[in-house]
């Protein structure tokens, strides 16, 4: 007798290969999830990470290259530069690597500075005459060779010649050389500053007008003498060909 097979019905091959498709999609699909899985941790965990490491390098490459670069703050004149391939970066580190003259602004007036001894500090005041005359504007017609000016600020304090920064103590007797009384001058005329050069040597008189009594009018007198001698100085130093040397 035979047996039929029922409409609808599948036979146990039929089952046994579905399941095994069934399989195979399910390990496809878990296969794609995993990828997804992985992408996705990437993307938020891996990704961000290595973005705030290149971030990182690019800071410290930045940083790098900053030191590679020397800026002022001020606009100037670059001289003395001293920074060479192949120098030892050791000596650099204690020393100037360069020097810069800041531009001056044509409403800020051009100043010298001018160090008396010590011992003319009671003598020297704020608003006191003075004469400059400077190496680079000489010249033996005397034209325009003598400026004068007036102390316009004096500093309340020696800056120098008792105590030097260091890495060791120093002892007030090791300072031999007395350091001097700075005073920064400004010329009564404008014109006088295109003449001058920035840096230049000069040597400077000052003049004591306001001492009264007779002693007053005496050294009053005594400052034409003074006057006439200082260009007589700078006559003869530049007729020796000598320069400008010493004076106060």
């Amino acid at each position: 007798m035979k047996q039929r097979a029922k409409k609808g019905t599948f036979s146990k091959r039929d089952i046994t290969r579905l399941l095994n498709q069934k399989a195979s999609r399910q390990g496809s699909l878990d296969a794609v999830l995993a990828e997804y899985n992985a992408t996705k941790a990437n993307v938020e965990e891996a990704i961000p990470a290595q973005l705030k490491s290149a971030k990182a390098a690019l800071a410290k490459a930045d940083n790098e290259l900053s030191k590679t670069q020397v800026k002022a703050m001020v606009n100037g004149t670059v001289t003395q530069v001293v920074l060479n391939v192949g120098a030892p970066a050791t000596r650099l580190v204690m020393n100037p690597s360069m020097l810069i003259i800041p531009d001056r602004n044509d409403d800020i007036p051009l100043r010298v500075i001018a160090g008396f001894s010590q011992t003319a500090n009671q003598v020297l005041k704020q608003g006191m005459a003075v004469e400059i005359a400077c190496e680079t504007n000489a010249n033996m017609l005397m034209t325009n060779v003598v400026m004068p000016a007036r102390i316009a600020f004096k500093q309340d304090a020696i800056a120098a010649g008792q105590f030097v920064a260091s890495n060791r103590l120093i002892e007030p007797l090791e300072r031999a050389k007395r350091g001097s009384v700075l005073t920064f001058l400004e010329l009564e005329h404008k014109a006088h500053e295109a003449m001058l050069l920035n840096g230049s040597g000069c040597i400077v008189q000052t003049y004591t007008t306001d001492l009264p009594g007779f002693s007053g009018h005496v050294i009053s007198a005594l400052g034409i003498i003074k006057a006439i001698l200082f260009r007589v100085k700078v006559w003869v130093s530049l007729a020796l060909g000598v320069g400008l040397g010493g004076g106060k």
